[in-house]
């Protein structure tokens, strides 16, 4: 497994829970590896057909920590994207537009559960949710396989793939001998991703919350540091 291509088409195997995310006003939502790697693999055709993303462009993700942020974000890796910065990309994706991406080809999303388009979708923007759900659920491009691709986090995308050390530094102790249920606080959303991926790589499966007392109520054995 040498690239985030890789990671989904092997998480599109996994029949059990790989990522759970607690949200506010009660929300919770489950995706098996199987539906959570459809939702990457239709965004990430959506980047490669409709805005036509070669590999090394920058793409701007301007959204909270979510479980859809986790979506865009591996679907950006699948295209050799880099997740990158307002001033240096060509490609922004929000649910809050306004003037600071109009000089960007625009993805608009919706962050409630449930929904299927975006309301007062900006003239020439991309409908992040309708548009989506139209996209094939078989990579239609091979994802570029090169490990060398930066991520935008600071490593390569293999980097990002190996470095269960460093989230153990974090987390205190996922061993190998897993697959654990691993919570993740709600932090930096270029954080959560990338600790997201890491541990998707080693089998693991991913909470993301706010609120760590899910951990006695899920049984979730190992939770990071805030």
């Amino acid at each position: 497994m040498n690239s985030v291509g890789d990671l989904i088409n092997d998480l599109s195997n996994r029949n059990h829970p790989m990522l759970t995310w607690y949200g506010p006003d009660h929300e919770r939502v489950d995706l098996t590896g199987k539906t959570v790697a459809n939702w990457i693999i239709k965004a990430a055709n959506l980047l490669m057909m409709d805005l036509d993303c070669p590999p090394k462009t920058t793409v701007w993700l301007d959204l909270p920590t979510h479980w859809r942020t986790i979506v865009w974000a591996h679907a950006l890796w699948c295209a050799g994207a880099t997740w990158g910065e307002e001033s240096n990309a060509e490609i922004a994706i929000t649910a809050s537009p306004s003037s600071a991406h109009q000089e960007h080809e625009l993805i608009v999303i919706a962050l409630p559960a449930l929904a299927r388009s975006v309301d007062n979708l900006p003239p020439g923007a991309i409908d992040g949710a309708g548009d989506l759900m139209n996209q094939p659920d078989s990579f239609v491009f091979p994802p570029p396989a090169d490990p060398t691709h930066p991520t935008g986090l600071g490593v390569t995308q293999e980097e990002l793939l190996l470095r269960l050390p460093a989230v153990e530094t974090v987390a205190g102790s996922v061993d190998e001998a897993g697959p654990h249920r691993v919570l993740i606080p709600s932090g930096q959303p270029q954080q959560v991703a990338g600790w997201t991926c890491s541990l998707w790589a080693h089998g693991h499966s991913v909470v993301i919350s706010k609120d760590t007392s899910v951990a006695e109520t899920e049984s979730i054995t190992h939770i990071t540091a805030t």
